[in-house]
C-alpha cells in the first residue's frame, strides 16, 4: 500500500502520418497523456544550481512508487497532490518490488 502524494500520467505514443503531397512523414502535432495513476514520489537528487552550456537549470531525479500493474512507459508526467505539474521525465529504470506488490520507477 502506498501513501499517495501525487500522480503520474503515461505519455501515449502517436504514429506519424504521411503527407500525401510530399510523401514525407509529418510529426504528430499533439501529445496525449493516459489517465492519472496514484503514486508516492520522493526526490533522489534535486539541484537548482545546475548548469548546462553555461545556462542555469534545475536538475532533478525522483523515485516513484506505484501499485503493481503492467508498466512499460518510456516517458511520464509527474504531478503533486494538488495537480501542479512537477515535470515531464524519461523513465530511467523500473524495478518490481514483489514483496510489497509495488513498482519503483526512477526518473
Amino acid at each position: 500500500m502506498i501513501i499517495a502524494n501525487g500522480t503520474i500520467e503515461i505519455k501515449k505514443k502517436q504514429v506519424a502520418e504521411i503527407d500525401p503531397a510530399t510523401g514525407y512523414a509529418v510529426a504528430p502535432t499533439a501529445v496525449s497523456w493516459g489517465r492519472p495513476v496514484a503514486c508516492q514520489y520522493s526526490a533522489l537528487s534535486y539541484n537548482k544550481l545546475a548548469r548546462s552550456n553555461g545556462e542555469p537549470h534545475t536538475s532533478a531525479q525522483y523515485s516513484i512508487l506505484i501499485e503493481q500493474r503492467p508498466f512499460n512507459a518510456e516517458q511520464i508526467r509527474l504531478r503533486d497532490r494538488y495537480g501542479n505539474i512537477i515535470g515531464e521525465y524519461s523513465v530511467i529504470q523500473t524495478e518490481p518490488l514483489d514483496a510489497v506488490c509495488e513498482i519503483r520507477i526512477i526518473v
